[in-house]
């Protein structure tokens, strides 16, 4: 259009220059339930050193919400073991972010970071490392949540999803956080979102709340409250005869 139109140059530039709405999918994101969280986290075998290694894994991504590269990247000085102990990341954009860890988490790293025994000189090295020793990448995690959803599906009553990919563990815990009551805010913030619009997906996977307002509504219109002829002790007696008759 510049070389047709040189004399509304000015115009097309602006329409170039209008930022695209970023448009978010309304469908809900593939997750697992609670359940199968823990069905493939039992199916760890931890009496193996490698098995160990995937239990923090699993544990770390899941819990802290991260992305799969978060995890990748996490270096032994971006652990902080401290009264509220909590793990420094850099998320999308280079955003620095804090991930607060429970007591179980908090247990679990400290164990495993120290057996591996690292050196004051090695604050910077990876502590997620693959069999040859190098910084373990996104196809080596996927690889490990794989064989374990695997074993969980062939061995668990559960219910799975037909895949399993690192960013699930991500969706799984913010849908969990939601209908824990959560505050939609502090997901975002927990998540390391730029905008709440990104955030609010997660809120319309939540039944509970929606059950819980319809519930409300319908108490003030009557709607659900107890029926009356179970104390009524003329209707209990009509009901009662039928089956007297019967017999």
């Amino acid at each position: 259009m510049l070389n047709e139109a040189p004399d509304i140059s000015n115009n097309i530039k602006g329409i170039l220059n209008i930022r695209l709405k970023k448009v978010y999918s309304e469908s809900i994101p593939k997750h697992f339930t609670k359940e199968q969280i823990a069905a493939m986290s039992n199916a760890i075998d931890t009496s193996l050193p490698q098995g160990s290694r995937d239990k923090v894994i699993f544990c770390t991504l899941y819990e802290g919400g991260l992305r799969v590269q978060e995890l990748c990247n996490i270096c032994v000085c971006d652990v902080h073991f401290e009264q509220y102990s909590f793990l420094s990341v850099i998320g999308k954009g280079n955003k620095p972010r804090l991930i607060y860890l429970s007591k179980n988490l908090t247990l679990l790293l400290k164990n495993y970071i120290e057996n591996l025994n690292f050196k004051d000189y090695q604050q910077t090295e990876p502590i997620f490392r693959n069999q040859w020793g190098k910084k373990i990448s996104r196809h080596g995690v996927t690889y490990i949540l794989e064989k374990y959803y695997n074993l969980a599906k062939k061995n668990s009553s559960c219910h799975f999803p037909d895949h399993i990919s690192p960013h699930m563990l991500r969706h799984s815990r913010a849908i969990h956080l939601k209908a824990d009551d959560i505050d939609l805010m502090d997901i975002r913030d927990f998540l390391g979102h730029s905008h709440i619009s990104t955030t609010e997906i997660y809120a319309k996977t939540d039944g509970k709340s929606i059950q819980e307002a319809l519930r409300s509504a319908n108490s003030v219109l009557g709607i659900m409250e107890d029926p009356i002829w179970e104390e009524n002790p003329d209707i209990i007696t009509f009901l009662d005869s039928f089956r007297m008759h019967k017999q």
